[in-house]
């Protein structure tokens, strides 16, 4: 199960940095900005950025090289950058759980039909490591909290200055409650990748800033092609905290510190933790759900024998 978390977690990671974000900026346009009474009184909401999951129609290999995506700002009506995939490469494709969804520079897209036996695909002419597979995909959400019992109540009774320092309020209090769950989320991470090590199984950490690195790559493509550069930087600064906090518990597991090491229960606990997180943690056990659905959608459509051919 832990292994499964690892994307949903860097992803919802990120969206808790934007969420945080998102509300500083709007404080500093209360604080910086003459509202009228009823721009002040929209103003009493919390934004929460998140994603989703869904399941593809059908399994496909799609092409990541930087000559087969294009970037379209503005994508249904969301001031946001996003990939698309031009080259579907193969669709459906039969890998199944021969490969990992979403991950570029895996070694089983060299069985794809698509490849045809080679190193190089037969559709686009890009390497088999500049492909994917896709089972699943995420799109962005945008959530705005209103308490509206306060809202009628600060509506019918409090000044302009009254609504905006509420405004500011309620939008600071989240922060620092986004804050605690990022923390949480990255610890977890963290935690989960050494009990894994310590199992003798995959390193999940390494996996970890695998992916991170992945999405970079993403953000980097779309900063080039005008978009804006927060995400980032915020997923670079989680790259660098992450392995920064890796580091010191690998130091203190060579003191022989062991305290901090998880075992199964704590796994356990860890996870039902995760889960029931305030803002995100219902939005990370939607994301797990779908993903392994999909996944489980997957290998029941089909049993390929690996060493029959291309799939």
């Amino acid at each position: 199960m832990i292994v499964k978390l690892q994307e949903p977690m860097a992803i919802i990671a990120q969206k808790i940095q934007t969420s945080i974000a998102v509300n500083d900026e709007q404080i500093e346009t209360l604080r910086s900005t003459e509202l009228s009474r009823a721009e002040s009184e929209k103003s009493l909401f919390v934004q929460r950025e998140s994603v989703e999951a869904y399941e593809v129609g059908q399994p496909r290999t799609v092409c990541a090289h930087v000559d087969c995506v294009e970037v379209r700002s503005n994508f249904d009506g969301r001031d946001e950058a996003v990939i698309i995939y031009k080259t579907m490469c193969h669709k459906p494709c039969g890998l199944g759980r021969l490969v990992e969804c979403n991950e570029r520079g895996h070694e089983a897209p060299q069985r794809c039909k698509a490849m045809n036996g080679t190193m190089f695909c037969r559709i686009c002419g890009h390497n088999y490591k500049d492909h994917m597979h896709i089972y699943y995909d995420y799109r962005p959400t945008t959530h705005r909290h209103r308490d509206l019992v306060v809202d009628v109540d600060l509506c019918n009774n409090a000044t302009k200055i009254d609504l905006q320092r509420e405004a500011i309020r309620m939008k600071a209090t989240a922060i620092e409650e986004f804050k605690l769950e990022y923390a949480e989320v990255q610890n977890a991470a963290i935690q989960f990748g050494f009990f894994l090590k310590d199992h003798a199984i995959e390193p999940y950490n390494d996996a970890t800033v695998e992916y991170v690195g992945h999405l970079i790559d993403v953000k980097r493509l779309k900063v080039r092609s005008g978009g804006k550069g927060d995400t980032l930087k915020t997923l670079q600064k989680y790259k660098t905290e992450h392995l920064h906090k890796v580091e010191a518990i690998t130091k203190a597991m060579q003191r022989g510190d062991t305290d901090q090491l998880l075992d199964h229960d704590g796994v356990k606990q860890l996870i039902i933790s995760l889960y029931g997180l305030p803002h995100f943690g219902e939005d990370l056990k939607r994301i797990v759900n779908v993903n392994e659905k999909a996944a489980d959608a997957v290998c029941r459509e089909k049993t390929y024998n690996v060493s029959a051919g291309r799939h």
